[in-house]
């Protein structure tokens, strides 16, 4: 018997190498898949790892038959976790930078809430002038998309696309210094 052989009889050394050969196979195609979903390349990349870090410590005997469909199981768990956790976060971001000009009782968060409103100002500054106009008219003015199509005679959705834009564009911007 050679060595490959015993290798290969044992269970434990036989599921590592199924999993490495299905890494392989499916790395970058698991990886568009979770892209897709997620929209960000890098945390696709982690994901990927961290789903076949995640098989190979599961117990359960697998085979050729079963690897594919388990692994596919394990990516749609992660993507639905990722999605809640960076909803979560962004929720709370908003709410903080929402709440951030309401006076707070220590003197730091106070420092720190004036900065943040300074920045998201020079940010809201650096926006094209049409979407600076519907970011101030709806979020310091409190206007709806639809009152803020009125006052600037444009279409509803195209207030919705250059207010969604606007905020992706600030939040990213103020993620970065927070």
């Amino acid at each position: 018997m050679t060595p490959e052989s015993r290798l290969a009889a044992i269970p434990g050394i036989r599921q590592d190498r199924l999993i490495a050969a299905t890494y392989v196979e499916l790395r970058e195609t698991l990886c568009g898949y979770i892209r897709k979903r997620i929209g960000s390349p890098c945390d696709a990349e982690d994901l990927v790892q961290d789903i076949f870090a995640r098989l190979l410590e599961y117990n359960t005997l697998l085979d050729e038959r079963t690897v594919v469909p388990f692994v596919y199981a394990i990516a749609r768990n992660r993507v639905v976790d990722y999605l809640r956790r960076h909803a979560r976060s962004r929720a709370a971001a908003d709410y903080f930078f929402l709440h951030a000009r309401r006076a707070t009782c220590d003197v730091e968060e106070r420092i720190a809430a004036a900065e943040l409103v300074t920045l998201e100002h020079t940010l809201c500054q650096r926006l094209p002038q049409r979407r600076a106009q519907i970011y101030t008219l709806c979020v310091h003015d409190g206007c709806t998309a639809e009152e803020a199509a009125a006052t600037l005679h444009l279409s509803c959705r195209t207030v919705e696309n250059h207010l969604f834009a606007a905020r992706r564009q600030i939040r990213g911007a103020l993620r970065n210094c927070i």
